[in-house]
């Protein structure tokens, strides 16, 4: 597709016309396009498999002239970078590899590991238990492991191989408490630290200090990958609670908490809406287009049935909203009106925690 995502935006609203009322969801429809695009998006991700190879090589090269990479871009990297590992660092070099998808991360488990691989002394080696048990105690931080790391560094007349150290998804809360450590790690010239980002805001997760430190080069990978993995850990097997939100077989005393989680995405427009809605429909039952569109028009969230379309949509979207015809006459010249999917105890509940 030529153009840029964001062109490719504009062109689709300006060609779509809004219709007076919103049109019925077509699900079969919705359920064949979702296959074309998958499809297209398999074809993509083979394609870009293609290229990894080269990426590997890239970032090998980097890695081993004292750089630190981030590696950013669509999709999940995890692949990318087991890949990388099996194909350039098993047999030639020593991964350690931390995966903060995992929702609790035992950073102090992981730095032991590194003071085994460096370490070889017959003292430490030879009661491992014992020596875990002393470092991972809480008496011992994660600084004074890092300065033991250091010294042995420092004091061995080993020559130490790079030992690469591997982070998937260091932009995720779990790991973020250890930014300085890793900031701190980073320095040492045989330690050559990979890691993904997948949040759009990962830049805001260093200051000035620690991105010197880091070193950072940066590579473009972008996979079109599913997060499957990451996701079933971060939410540990358990479905987030905004997904299925408000649905039919929602728990009652979850909706109002589903709701905020929803809208806690939109933006301010959309938030009105929904306060409106909430408001006429706890007076009325129900919000009757046109109420809807006066009160919305005084408060200057809206100036047109159009511009009031486009925010319903993102709210049908979210199954926020239900839309029926007053006395059930689905005609043109029926009586349009929008409910919130929830009870009116629960819309009391809402609209008093609004103030």
């Amino acid at each position: 597709m030529k153009g840029t995502f964001s062109d490719y935006l504009i062109q689709s609203s300006s060609s779509y016309n809004l219709a007076e009322e919103l049109p019925d969801v077509d699900l079969q429809l919705l359920k064949k396009r979702n296959a074309a695009i998958e499809k297209k998006l398999d074809k993509i991700r083979r394609e870009k498999r293609l290229s990894w190879n080269s990426a590997h090589e890239k970032l090998l090269t980097w890695s081993l002239s004292g750089f630190s990479v981030l590696i950013y871009g669509f999709g999940s990297k995890r692949n990318f970078l087991d890949e990388f590992v099996k194909k350039k660092i098993n047999g030639n070099y020593v991964a350690l590899t931390i995966r903060g998808y995992f929702k609790n991360i035992k950073f102090k488990t992981c730095l032991f590991e590194l003071l085994k691989a460096m370490d070889h002394t017959e003292d430490f080696l030879k009661d491992n238990t014992k020596s875990y048990n002393n470092f991972i105690s809480n008496d011992c931080s994660i600084d004074s492991m890092i300065a033991k790391i250091q010294l042995l560094y420092n004091n061995s007349s080993t020559y130490f191989k790079n030992i690469f150290l591997i982070i998937h998804s260091i932009d995720s809360i779990s790991i973020r408490q250890y930014l300085p450590a890793i900031s701190q790690l980073s320095q040492l010239p045989f330690m050559s630290v990979i890691v993904s980002v997948d949040n759009i805001r990962w830049p805001l997760l260093w200051n000035n200090s620690m991105r010197c430190k880091m070193n950072f080069l940066y590579l473009k990978v972008s996979t079109f990958e599913e997060y499957d993995v990451e996701l079933d850990h971060l939410y540990e097997s358990q479905l987030p609670p905004w997904l299925g939100a408000l649905s039919d077989n929602s728990r009652e005393q979850c909706k109002l908490e589903q709701l905020n989680s929803i809208l806690n995405c939109l933006t301010p427009s959309h938030i009105q809406v929904v306060n409106t809605i909430a408001t006429l429909q706890l007076e009325y039952g129900y919000a009757a287009e046109d109420q809807l569109l006066k009160s919305l028009k005084s408060s200057m969230t809206v100036t047109t049935k159009s511009s009031l379309s486009q925010l319903l949509i993102e709210l049908f979207t979210h199954d926020v909203l239900s839309k029926q015809f007053l006395n059930d006459s689905e005609n043109k010249n029926g009586k349009i009106i929008y409910k919130l999917k929830l009870s009116s105890e629960l819309i009391k509940e809402y609209l008093n925690n609004l103030v």
